[in-house]
């Protein structure tokens, strides 16, 4: 069986990396996790030279995101690794890298997870946990580069096209170049959001659906189930589903430690709290 080391840049601090961290010891993951290097990789300085912003978020965040593919692929140089996942730092790992679908593991496929909203498939790829090659994410990087440096038009029609569907939160993102390579490269690719064999790696928990599947959903989040130290989910039609991961988008980073203790209280007691935030910030969009 392929090993799968997983490597995550980050130079963040908080709680939520601690669980992370721990969570991948706890499952027997081959964790890698390192900060930026002082100096940036001369293509990627290259890319910041013709960054154009198109996000809701800050200019510094999208570039710190585009920076870790950079960084994860001059750490696997002269490792011998032949296929690897990059995670992100807001996971907490509940299966063992033996439960990932052989195919994720052996082929030279890019895995990443495409979200559903609505019944419908969105157009980018998320790589929260996405399995590659080292070929693989050099040609990516490449890609990056020479779309914003040589075809900045592309990515301010899509961006222009999502405002006038009234998308929300729009923005460019590393999701947005994932995708648009997969597509114009023809690269081999994984959707990974979706149910296998009575097991998941979870796209989002504060999103409902995954293709093919209806998750029980309340307060803005999956609904979870621990019993005996076990976590579980449950769709619409009543099956229960065992996550191997769970993805702990935005302020959702604050329950990672309840949900790691399995503490029901304090689970609920962070879902209020969000769930009055969300209702707190739509009054005011009125």
């Amino acid at each position: 069986m392929a090993t799968l080391p997983l490597f995550c840049c980050e130079d963040r601090r908080g709680a939520f990396i601690d669980v992370f961290r721990r969570s991948a010891a706890a499952t027997g993951h081959d964790l890698r996790l390192f900060a930026p290097r002082a100096l940036p990789p001369a293509d990627f300085a290259t890319l910041v030279a013709h960054y154009h912003h198109l996000s809701p978020n800050p200019a510094a965040f999208e570039l710190a995101v585009f920076r870790r593919y950079f960084e994860v692929r001059d750490a696997i140089v002269g490792t011998g690794v032949r296929r690897f996942v990059i995670a992100d730092s807001d996971l907490l790992l509940l299966g063992s890298p033996a439960e990932l679908p052989a195919a994720w593991r052996d082929s030279d496929a890019v895995v990443g997870s495409i979200g559903v909203t609505a019944g419908v498939a969105e157009t980018d790829i998320s790589p929260h946990f996405s399995c590659w090659t080292p070929a693989l994410l050099g040609a990516f990087c490449d890609f990056v580069v020479r779309t914003y440096r040589d075809d900045i038009d592309q990515l301010r029609s899509i961006h222009a096209a999502r405002i006038a569907a009234r998308q929300p939160l729009v923005s460019i993102s590393d999701m947005t170049l994932l995708a648009l390579w997969v597509a114009a490269d023809a690269v081999p690719f994984i959707d990974s959001n979706r149910v296998i064999d009575g097991r998941y790696l979870d796209h989002n928990i504060g999103m409902a659906a995954c293709a093919g599947t209806v998750f029980d959903h309340r307060l803005g989040r999956k609904s979870l189930s621990f019993d005996g130290g076990s976590i579980a989910l449950r769709t619409t039609a009543g099956a229960v589903v065992r996550p191997l991961l769970l993805h702990f988008v935005g302020r959702n980073k604050r329950a990672m430690a309840a949900v790691e203790a399995r503490s029901r209280s304090r689970l609920a007691a962070h879902t209020l709290t969000l769930a009055a935030a969300r209702g707190v910030r739509t009054l005011v969009r009125r």
